[in-house]
């Protein structure tokens, strides 16, 4: 294999960092942690999200996972409902305030990611969609065999 893997790993991770719950400039949005955020992003996916959904997203035990979702409750983002198919099931949902905060980060990534992509030839953007989406198809073949990620 001809790619750096540690340096790809590092790159990852900056870009992650960065796009994630921190903007380039450091700030968190309402105090939320990188866990928190994600949390509240695979909750919007779904009416009612099941807490095992969560904490397969989120890589968290089913006790870690409860802990975010407590701290989420409490600050207004999400709210607890029971299943309508199962009774015993406990879901989440996001509330208006946790919908309204999801629309603002995107609002605030998309403006990074085009301020940053500015600074880049035009032809290394195109290179980058391409090469993303491509590496995004190969960790969902990964996901479906059951490998990493």
């Amino acid at each position: 294999m001809s790619v750096d893997v540690e340096a790809l790993c590092r790159s990852l991770q900056e870009v992650v960092w960065h796009f994630g719950t921190s903007r380039l400039d450091g700030k968190c949005l309402e105090d939320l942690s990188h866990v928190e955020c994600r949390c509240i992003r695979i909750v919007t996916r779904h009416e009612d999200c099941p807490m095992g959904e969560i904490a397969e997203g989120l890589g968290l035990s089913p006790s870690g996972t409860t802990r975010v979702v407590d701290r989420l409750e409490k600050k207004g983002f999400l709210v607890r409902v029971t299943s309508r198919e199962d009774g015993r099931v406990c879901c989440v949902r996001v509330t208006e305030k946790g919908m309204s905060i999801v629309g603002v980060l995107q609002e605030r990534v998309l403006e990074d990611l085009k301020r940053v992509l500015e600074r880049m030839p035009e032809p290394m953007g195109e290179v980058l969609q391409a090469s993303m989406k491509s590496f995004a198809l190969a960790i969902d073949m990964n996901k479906r065999e059951g490998c990493c990620l």
